[in-house]
């Protein structure tokens, strides 16, 4: 354990934000009691000694570099490839053949060939044209879907098909690294008949009607189909359902029979219960479910730090600020979440982040440049397409050994390939426990058309979380694109109805997904259900205006911001709010900017946005409470 958060075990924060200690108790001689619990030098010197041994570690010492990423294209070769994408995009296709004739490197070709036959609309390929591509370039990323194409079109007399060569890396890393949401419960009971039982349960939650479910669960029918710990599962949901319907005292029964039930294996269920009896008043049973949570080890860090910091709050209106004090540490040692940072903030307790990512050395490079899909995708930088670049790598990533991941990591992660970045990252953690955070909060070369205009950190926080820097990203509604657009809000934002049905996927396009993005979170904060604040503006983007509006007038949240949060019904916007303001605070800390939201929420004050990038001029874009 590092010697700052030593000093946090021992003695908590003298710096603790009094707004923070105030809120929910404005008791001034709690303050006073806290605030005198800890010498600020022992601060100051645990922090000077942290970074001189991180430093000593060699952790932020600058890696040597080893030179510049190789460079297979010729420049005439690299304005010809450019030329060439560019005009079959367009469908001019005897233009791009002539182009293609002048070449001194074929090494794209079968990426050229690829995007000429997958054309969804200028170009029909043939059966005896995909053959041949497969025959030469089975072993790209394109070959899946070329095979499949090849398939559909092959005649009886077609002949065989060279399959693809085997191995892709999926995926962006969300299910290692995103911050856990406290709602995560058991899902999957041992038989059929039970989850059959779950299935009714979230019928009529999913109606307004826990006590039905409740009802339900108390027949024989249901008792009988359901494992003890299937049973307190069950409950589990049926408590969430009383608390985000306002039902306090029926959520705090019900969780406590999940808690019995489970014989407290369900530890999430704290949260619940803990919420319930805050909303009750009941400040000492709260201090005891967000406690349990608190220091429950089979929980995720998310969660240990949730309730870590509401048992800080609990406590603190329970006027022992010793265990205030201490709970709020244990907050914070869970540094990279939510509530972690909070904690840190709150204590004024910061730590060092290393930003740097591992160097690239030689051999490596050579590793890499030697390898046909490597070579291709150093190609596919030089003409800037980036995308096809890290499809190749991913390509790569599954079949070499695990030590170059940490190789490709840093080439995505400086070349403008987030989502890879995070991915590698995500592996690189899961085999070495080292967290690269410039990897996994990457910082690509987009930008909205005509630049920022709200703030770089807040834009890519929420593309963070909404795609993962997947510029092909699209959900089951029909979501688009890195900011996971709906067409009907980008027609409307853009004030052109034909991106209602997007057909030329223009949405799909990076720049003009962030210029559209940018605009709407810009139309959204204008709006009097926002009025600015970062808390709203995301419950808005996430779930829609509408279900904002519906909170707002039905949550019990007593206008603390993170009551209201946690009293969202919908999970989904609750996890997303947190992670996106997590990402938001990171990203900041990572461009060397202040970071008032963490401040004011730290301080229970309700976050309104202020911009940074321009902070010279002492801006806030919004500011009416």
């Amino acid at each position: 354990m590092c010697e700052i958060d030593t000093a946090i075990q021992l003695y908590g924060g003298r710096r603790m934000t009094r707004q923070w200690l105030l809120s929910g108790t404005r008791s001034v001689v709690l303050a006073a009691l806290l605030l005198a619990s800890m010498p600020i030098w022992l601060v100051a010197v645990a922090a000077a000694n942290e970074v001189a041994r991180v430093q000593a570690d060699g952790v932020q010492k600058p890696v040597p570099q080893h030179g510049l990423l190789p460079q297979p294209l010729t420049a005439a070769d690299v304005a010809l490839y450019q030329r060439i994408f560019d005009v079959q995009q367009a469908g001019k296709w005897r233009s791009a053949d002539q182009l293609i004739k002048k070449l001194e490197s074929e090494l794209l070709l079968g990426d050229v060939m690829a995007q000429r036959y997958l054309h969804p609309t200028k170009y029909r390929s043939k059966f005896k044209e995909l053959q041949a591509w497969l025959r030469q370039y089975a072993d790209h990323p394109d070959a899946t879907r070329i095979y499949r194409l090849a398939v559909r079109r092959r005649p009886p007399s077609g002949g065989r098909l060279r399959a693809p060569t085997a191995g892709y890396l999926n995926g962006n890393g969300a299910d290692i690294t995103r911050v856990s949401s406290v709602d995560k419960m058991r899902r999957q009971p041992v038989n059929k008949l039970g989850r059959s039982v779950l299935r009714q349960v979230d019928k009529f939650l999913g109606r307004g009607y826990p006590t039905g479910a409740l009802k339900y669960l108390r027949t024989s029918k249901a008792k009988s189909r359901l494992a003890a710990l299937d049973y307190a599962d069950a409950m589990a949901r049926v408590a969430r359902g009383y608390f985000v319907f306002g039902k306090d005292k029926e959520a705090l029964e019900a969780a406590e029979a999940s808690l019995k039930a489970g014989s407290g294996k369900l530890v999430l269920v704290n949260w619940t219960a803990g919420l319930a009896a805050w909303r009750l008043a009941d400040y000492a049973a709260a201090a005891k479910y967000f406690s349990d949570l608190g220091r429950a080890t089979a929980s995720a860090p998310a969660d240990r730090a949730a309730g870590a910091y509401w048992a800080s709050r609990a406590f603190l209106v329970l006027r022992q600020p010793a265990e205030a004090t201490s709970w709020l540490v244990t907050a914070a040692l869970n540094r990279d979440t939510f509530y972690g940072l909070l904690a840190r903030r709150a204590l004024g307790v910061e730590i060092p982040i290393d930003w740097d990512l591992p160097g690239l050395e030689t051999a490596a490079i050579k590793t890499l440049s030697d390898h046909p899909n490597g070579r291709r995708a150093l190609a596919l930088l030089q003409i800037n397409r980036d995308y096809r670049a890290e499809r190749h790598l991913r390509k790569m990533a599954a079949t070499v050994p695990e030590t170059m991941r940490t190789t490709i990591m840093t080439v995505a992660a400086r070349a403008g390939m987030p989502g890879l970045s995070i991915r590698m990252a995500a592996l690189v953690h899961e085999r070495t426990g080292r967290i690269y955070h410039a990897a996994m909060y990457p910082v690509p070369r987009w930008q909205p058309i005509g630049g920022f205009k709200l703030d770089r950190a807040l834009i890519l926080a929420i593309i963070r979380q909404e795609s993962y820097f997947n510029p092909r990203a699209k959900s089951r509604r029909g979501a688009r694109g890195l900011m996971q657009l709906m067409p009907r809000t980008a027609a409307f934002i853009g004030d052109d109805k034909a991106l209602r049905l997007d057909r030329d996927q223009v949405l799909y396009d990076p720049a003009f997904n962030m210029t559209l993005g940018q605009s709407y979170i810009d139309h959204l904060f204008g709006q009097q259900l926002v009025r600015g604040d970062l808390f709203l503006l995301l419950a808005a983007y996430n779930a829609g205006p509408g279900s904002l509006a519906r909170w707002r007038r039905k949550v019990d949240f007593r206008d603390d911001p993170l009551l209201f949060i946690e009293s969202i019904p919908s999970p989904e916007t609750r996890g997303y709010i947190e992670s996106v303001l997590t990402n938001m605070w990171m990203y900041r800390l990572q461009l060397r900017q202040s970071t008032p939201a963490l401040d004011r929420v730290a301080a229970g004050i309700w976050p309104q946005y202020q911009s940074i990038d321009d902070e010279n001029t002492g801006r806030i874009h919004y500011a009416w409470n």
